[in-house]
């Protein structure tokens, strides 16, 4: 199937009462960017928007690359998460028809919005929290790998981009990939995020434990954080928490797999990780299975690799390109230290371009050494020698001093992204100490172009044009400059030039109490929540209107007063037993097995299993019945009548299926009738002539007493 691109979808939902075949949708709102156009959310496989309505934020997901069986795979979805009541789903419903693009209507998928964090994005806020909050969460992600086993599901790309926490509770977003039962055989064209997934896994892989080894790599990456939490800015480069693709291919010349080895309190777990990624990928257990230890293998042995590889400086690329051309293969550190290269690109007009440096799950990247210098031979001659190295030094020398020059070659301009570069191929000869004007297009000094792109007061600092604002200001468009807080950042407008602020990553506008907005992080919100009251701590949420929300920290509890009303206090909390909390969450007749909660014994569930209520007695049951329909019976599943009864006409109760037998047969000599009660009961009529003659006369009958 071919879908619209992306542009296309952008110029549909800009009507939404035209495009949209929901009705949400259509009478919702689309998000907008600043200059009022669709705000798109871009995915591997979708291009989102977020819609608003009366009651609801929904997520409108359009497709740009086909799905295999998108619509039996996401009606299989929805049955299972109504059926399972999985609390970690969100609503989800494929919509055939859902969005007209170009005359011809394509499927999309509608799901309730959720706002929060990103795993990734959780765990670096909480890292610089307390470390038991840390260690909750961790609890709870076991808690939601044992539910997923549980209930046969897998989401098939489970990484930080799919996860997203909300008070505390984990969510699971973008179901192109999951796997149910029900459509086992359908297979799968996806095999995840390279950063979370087995060296082995492939397409043919598509069961219930197709997640199984990215648990475990997050799981164990949250445990590194709470011995090792300077990992994070160690290890992490956005696209993964710890570990990389490479790490799992080779364990044993792995950096990260040695130094965590070196942990006592993470050594085991990390021995037994290097072993399961030697493994087929079939043989991976599960997490519970995994922390116990409860599967076999060969434990491996993890030497320190013998040689860092060397990471090649700035000023060295530099000399490179210089030395070998600008066309040549560009360098980037990672995370880990290795120095991968990327290919530029050259395009028309002879501009370069330098794709992403983050590897992607569809591209791999060889990792790239800086060359080892060539020892000059001994039979050459000592000036020979020293004249090579006052060569290559000049043009060392040359290569890093800017003399400029007198013709002007407009350099690539980025707009986006470092894969999408124009290049302008006009030449335009200015003399000595001048440059083309951007905004003109004549030849101006460097401090008036300055003037003219960022405004008066800018000059050329040598490097750059400087701002004519402090490092505590930020420039509006109109020139003047405005105050910023500490640790935030002025935001570039289409001109590039500053129009406001906003806080650095991390941080949060909070305002104060002489009413000016501050930015603070994690850290200074809990420690502003402890100084109101003790023992409390900043909830993690947004500080909508710069009002801090605190609750009490892990192991206290309020008191039977309101959070932060006068007289309120946070106190230890109790330790419950897990039948404590059963009780609490079900009701007195409950308790906890070691897994789940139970019924007591003479209770049971009842049918919305929200509480245990007592066993009826089966005499209380058939009493039950009779109340409602006389002389009706408990058969075990339902009221019905006893042996040698039927039910009347009416279905209001039973009555005796012999009924005119025995009036007749307690009558000799008389025709007779039967008269039903609504009780059950009967009585006998007798006549002296035959049934249905003219004028019969009643008499006197024998009826049951």
């Amino acid at each position: 199937m071919i879908f619209p691109k992306p542009d296309e979808y952008n110029a549909a939902v800009q009507n939404p009462k035209v495009c949209f075949s929901d009705d949400d949708l259509r009478n919702g709102r689309v998000q907008q960017n600043s200059m009022g156009l669709p705000f798109p959310y871009s995915g591997g496989f979708t291009t989102t928007y977020k819609v608003f309505t009366d009651n609801t934020t929904y997520a409108a997901r359009c497709f740009i690359r086909d799905v295999r069986n998108l619509v039996a795979r996401y009606s299989a979805i929805g049955d299972f998460r109504l059926h399972s009541k999985c609390p970690y789903l969100v609503d989800a419903d494929v919509l055939k028809n859902g969005i007209l693009v170009g005359g011809k209507w394509h499927p999309i998928i509608k799901m309730r919005w959720v706002e929060g964090d990103l795993l990734n994005v959780f765990l670096e806020k909480t890292i610089n929290q307390n470390k038991g909050e840390l260690e909750v969460f961790l609890a709870k992600f076991e808690e939601f790998a044992h539910q997923l086993e549980k209930d046969e599901f897998a989401h098939g790309d489970l990484q930080h981009g799919n996860i997203l926490i909300r008070n505390d509770r984990i969510y699971l977003i973008d179901y192109d990939g999951v796997y149910v039962p029900e459509i086992e055989s359908l297979g799968t064209g996806e095999v995840g995020h390279p950063n979370y997934q087995h060296p082995a896994r492939t397409t043919k892989n598509f069961d219930r434990n197709l997640d199984r080894f990215s648990v475990i790599v997050i799981w164990l990456s949250i445990k590194i954080l709470l011995y090792k939490k300077n990992f994070w800015q160690k290890y992490n480069n956005g696209e993964n928490l710890i570990f990389l693709r490479e790490d799992f291919r080779d364990p044993k010349s792995s950096n990260i797999f040695y130094e965590l080895s070196q942990v006592p309190e993470l050594k085991e777990d990390v021995l037994k990780f290097a072993a399961i990624c030697n493994e087929d990928f079939e043989k991976v257990p599960p997490l519970h299975g995994f922390i116990d230890g409860g599967f076999s293998y060969i434990k491996p042995t993890l030497k320190k690799p013998a040689k860092a590889r060397r990471v090649i400086t700035s000023k060295e690329q530099d000399v490179f390109n210089n030395l070998y051309g600008a066309a040549s293969q560009v360098g980037v550190k990672t995370s880990s230290g290795a120095f991968r290269y990327t290919p530029t690109t050259t395009l028309s007009g002879g501009a370069t371009t330098v794709p992403p440096t983050t590897p992607t799950s569809t591209q791999s990247q060889p990792v790239y050494s800086a060359p080892t210098p060539i020892p000059a031979p001994q039979n050459r001659s000592k000036w020979l020698i020293w004249a090579a190295l006052i060569f290559v030094g000049i043009i060392i020398l040359s290569s890093l001093t800017d003399t400029g020059t007198p013709s002007y070659q407009q350099q690539p301009t980025s707009i986006g992204s470092p894969n999408n570069y124009v290049s302008d191929t006009s030449v335009v000869t200015c003399p000595a100490g001048y440059v083309k004007s951007s905004i003109t297009q004549k030849c101006v000094t460097r401090d008036k172009n300055c003037e003219e792109t960022e405004g008066a007061g800018s000059v050329w600092d040598g490097n750059f044009c400087t701002s004519p604002c402090t490092a505590y200001q930020c420039q509006l468009a109109n020139g003047t400059c405005v105050s910023k807080p500490i640790n935030s950042s002025c935001i570039a407008d289409a001109a590039t030039k500053y129009s406001s602020w906003k806080c650095d990553s991390g941080y949060y506008e909070v305002k104060s109490t002489s009413g000016d907005i501050d930015c603070h992080n994690a850290i200074s919100m809990n420690s502003s929540c402890n100084s109101s009251q003790t023992n409390s701590r900043w909830d993690g949420s947004d500080p909508k209107g710069g009002k801090i929300n605190c609750v009490c920290s892990t192991g206290y509890t309020s008191n039977s007063i309101t959070f932060g009303s006068p007289g309120s206090a946070c106190v230890v909390e109790v330790q419950k037993s897990a039948s404590e909390l059963c009780q609490d969450k079900y009701g007195p007749n409950t308790y906890s097995d070691g897994t789940y909660c139970q019924c007591n014994s003479g209770y049971e569930w009842n049918s919305s299993q929200t509480a245990c209520t007592a066993k009826i007695t089966a005499e209380q049951r058939n009493q039950s019945c009779s109340t409602k329909w006389p002389k009706s019976i408990w058969d075990g599943t339902y009221c019905d009548c006893p042996a040698g009864y039927n039910w009347n006409t009416s279905q209001t109760a039973c009555v005796l299926s012999n009924a005119a037998q025995w009036c007749q047969s307690n009558n000799p000599g008389y025709y007779t009738d039967v008269s039903y009660y609504p009780n059950g009961n009967f009585s006998c009529s007798c006549y002296g002539t035959p049934a249905g003659s003219e004028g019969r006369t009643a008499f006197g009958c024998n009826s049951p007493q």
